[in-house]
């Protein structure tokens, strides 16, 4: 059985041998094709690469035809798939341009460039040239942006907005397996994301409640899924050197979580390190009043 890359790269070859035959008409039901295929089948991660490349070809291509709809549809996809930020750049610049040369209506597409673009001085540069209110009105959206999570700046908003979408996608599918894996990758570098935490609690609550799912191997390794109890785990099994290490990759990547310091102040004591579990607690309360009133406090250090 062939996988969904591998079909997805013959519909690609077939799309382009009738745009090489200027056959548009049957090239653009091959397309469809392409986008049926992706809604209904769902992306796993590890097929994102070549998706990637099979969709920034065909955008390309719409933008050689000068057929910026189905570009735009393209680009869309591109993002909710998560692509490389800086392999979308160039063709969000394309687009804006031609949205305004041509005077065509992509709202919907130039809303998702500005909001993932917002700060980026040349994406905005490019609007200005156009209409010189895109910088105001940016200034406004990323201000009520930054204020929806404290803690998180506007890159990061961007890409636990997009996850979120992403994962929507999957569960409007009833691919809560898909959907609850990017939550699960979401909640490792954001773990109090009140959004991300009712998801994935919606989701465990589907998947359990679906027999069909339930005997599926990889449902109980989803299920499981929680850098925080991992690293529990670890200090409960006496293994506090592994426990550190895994502390310190979450810090790296959210370094303004209370608990991640909390863990770390939990390994320090265990250790009987007391200047550093001080210092940790003090920072973790720092960014966290109520921190002493979380479980792992309790169950660990207040007895």
């Amino acid at each position: 059985m062939l996988s969904l890359t591998e079909i997805l790269s013959s519909y690609e070859i077939e799309y382009m041998t009738y745009l090489k035959k200027n056959d548009i008409n049957n090239a653009k039901k091959v397309m469809e094709k392409i986008f049926k295929m992706v809604d209904e089948e769902g992306v796993m991660p590890s097929e994102f690469r070549q998706v990637h490349k099979i969709f920034f070809n065909l955008f390309d291509s719409y933008i050689s035809i000068s057929d910026f709809l189905n570009a735009a549809k393209t680009f869309e996809y591109l993002v909710a798939l998560r692509a490389n930020l800086n392999q979308i750049k160039p063709r969000a610049i394309t687009l804006i341009k031609n949205a305004y040369n041509k005077k065509i209506n992509i709202d919907n597409t130039i809303k998702t460039i500005k909001n993932i673009f917002g700060n980026d001085k040349e994406v905005m540069d490019v609007f200005n040239q156009f209409n010189t209110s895109h910088t105001q009105i940016n200034k406004t959206e990323n201000k009520e942006i930054i204020k929806t999570e404290k803690n998180v700046d506007l890159k990061d908003r961007k890409v636990i907005d997009l996850a979120l979408e992403l994962a929507d996608v999957y569960e409007k599918k009833s691919n809560f397996i898909m959907a609850l894996q990017i939550i699960n990758d979401l909640l490792k570098d954001y773990p109090n994301n009140e959004d991300a935490l009712k998801m994935k609690s919606r989701l465990e609550i589907k998947i359990k409640n679906n027999e069909e799912l339930n005997t599926m191997p990889e449902t109980k390794n989803i299920l499981n899924q929680n850098p925080i109890n991992d690293i529990i785990n670890l200090i409960d099994s006496g293994d506090l050197v592994k426990a550190n290490q895994k502390s310190l990759e979450l810090i790296s990547k959210n370094p303004n979580e209370p608990k991640f310091w909390l863990l770390r102040a939990v390994i320090a004591y265990k250790n009987k390190d007391f200047n550093a579990y001080r210092n940790f607690i003090s920072y973790a309360s720092k960014l966290d009043k109520n921190i002493l009133n979380d479980s792992i406090y309790k169950k660990y250090i207040e007895k």
